[in-house]
């Protein structure tokens, strides 16, 4: 499975710097994190029931790098006035998967904080999820 993760730079910068220290690369060191994390919570009784683990899957579905490069490419094009028809047919509908992932990513947070009986904003902070921010 391949999975990417969009991290901060400095969280980013401080895992190569343990990777390196360990002398392992950074997915090995990484996916060791990671599985150590798993075996903890499975060894305390905190595994995850088989309905948020499909919940989870659908909250962090996300793109190939392809699919945000071909975005972008249109979204210049667009800007630059120099997009064909296709090309526009091809960004609605790239837009409109988008809007759809989203929308089943919006259904699965409701879902898990009514799992947990969370608010989901409680919930979001929680997982680290931004919204209702607009100054970046």
């Amino acid at each position: 499975m391949s999975l990417i993760i969009d991290l901060p730079a400095e969280l980013e910068e401080r895992l190569k710097e343990q990777a390196k220290k360990e002398g392992k690369a950074l997915e090995q060191y990484v996916t060791a994190l990671i599985k150590a994390k798993v075996g903890q919570n499975i060894a305390s009784g905190n595994a995850l029931s088989a309905k948020e683990t499909q919940l989870f899957d659908t909250i962090n579905k996300g793109f190939a790098p392809e699919f945000w490069d071909r975005l972008k490419n249109l979204n210049e094009k667009r800007r630059s006035a120099a997009l064909s028809e296709s090309e526009l047919q091809e960004l609605i509908s790239m837009t409109d998967q988008m809007e759809l992932v989203n929308l089943q990513r919006m259904k699965a947070l409701v879902e898990l904080a009514e799992n947990r009986d969370m608010d989901i904003d409680d919930l979001m902070e929680q997982l680290g999820l931004r919204h209702g921010d607009n100054s970046n």
